[in-house]
């Protein structure tokens, strides 16, 4: 079955505050992927255990930091994102693609 990606959530900051808007606090309503961009953006760049009620969500790719820029380290950190955007459904496999550039 296809998934749906058009949640509505708050509207976060490039910097990961909340954003306001007349004094109301701003949604995701106006455009349905910014909410599933926010959420990629979350996981993939987040460690597990950040979260206080969602301790799993993240991917550790700071695990990689310090590792060379080679095929091996890129594969790697493909690896954890596709599973931390897989995890519990969020995102089907077959909807995703992931490129990368590495220094040879």
């Amino acid at each position: 079955m296809p998934r749906v990606y058009d949640a509505v959530d708050l509207f976060w900051s490039a910097k990961g505050d909340i954003q306001l808007s007349n004094g109301d606090i701003l949604d995701t309503a106006y455009d349905p992927l910014r909410s599933l961009a926010q959420e990629i953006k979350m996981r993939a760049s987040g460690d597990t255990g950040a979260w206080r009620n969602n301790t799993d969500i993240g991917s550790n790719i700071s695990d990689f930091v310090g590792e060379p820029n080679n095929k091996v380290t890129a594969e790697g950190i493909k690896a954890r994102i596709i599973a931390s955007l897989a995890r519990h459904g969020f995102i089907n496999t077959n909807d995703l693609t992931i490129r990368y550039t590495y220094s040879c």
